[in-house]
């Protein structure tokens, strides 16, 4: 059955962050360039992987010419990335992004995450995800000795006026920052005001397949082998 056979070699990443574009990348790959051998009655090079991304570009919360280089990549190996797309239904046999039904036994989510369950137990204001809008200070909002970091924090960095991006370096800071303003007050010696919290990028860096990487370091962006060689000495 032509059908079925489509959708059982159809891969839909959902969600175009880091993880959704390593996943796209790793998975077509491995369909032209690892399996072909491996099998006799199925041509695994004839896989359809689609990336959909609610957003308007790949990789958000990163450089933008990042995202665009990472698009620009995907498709050279035969990804369709579809940008401004979202994922309205999932079925056994298919998913439905906006209006159109995509015949897909396979679907991955990658969209993110929601914070921890404990968050709504604060009675504070959340953000959509579900994380606590937290003061400047990493604070919960009329709890000034209470503290929310992480991925459980929707906190906004000092410099940019955007959100801390969702990764593990925004997480180490804001926990070595908390941890500086509770000694300091333990000790009795606390500013007048306590500081807001500043995020300090210190470069960000996605893989798209073998040998194919970007990199973003200093303002400085590496693209395909070497920045697969920047990527794999971090």
């Amino acid at each position: 059955n032509e059908l079925s056979r489509q959708g059982k070699l159809t891969f839909v990443v959902v969600g175009g962050g880091p993880t959704g574009v390593e996943l796209a990348g790793a998975i077509k790959e491995t369909a032209t360039r690892t399996l072909p051998e491996e099998f006799r009655n199925i041509d695994t090079t004839t896989a359809r992987v689609i990336l959909a991304q609610g957003g308007p570009s790949l990789l958000p919360g990163m450089p933008e010419k990042m995202g665009q280089l990472a698009k620009s990549d995907l498709e050279a190996m035969g990804v369709e990335v579809r940008l401004n797309s979202h994922v309205t239904g999932v079925e056994a046999d298919g998913i439905l992004i906006g209006e159109e039904r995509v015949p897909a036994e396979n679907v991955i989510w990658a969209a993110g995450i929601q914070g921890t369950p404990i968050a709504r137990s604060l009675g504070v204001e959340l953000d959509p995800q579900g994380r606590v809008l937290v003061e400047p200070d990493c604070s919960v909002p009329g709890y000034p000795e209470a503290f929310v970091i992480g991925d459980a924090a929707h906190a906004i960095d000092a410099n940019t006026g955007q959100p801390v991006p969702g990764v593990a370096q925004g997480a180490i800071q804001m926990a070595t920052f908390v941890a500086r303003i509770i000694v300091a007050e333990i000790e009795g010696n606390a500013a007048p005001e306590r500081p807001s919290f500043a995020y300090h990028d210190k470069g960000s860096m996605a893989t798209i397949g073998r040998g194919q990487a970007l990199a973003s370091v200093n303002g400085r962006t590496f693209r395909g082998f070497f920045g697969w060689l920047a990527w794999g000495l971090v």
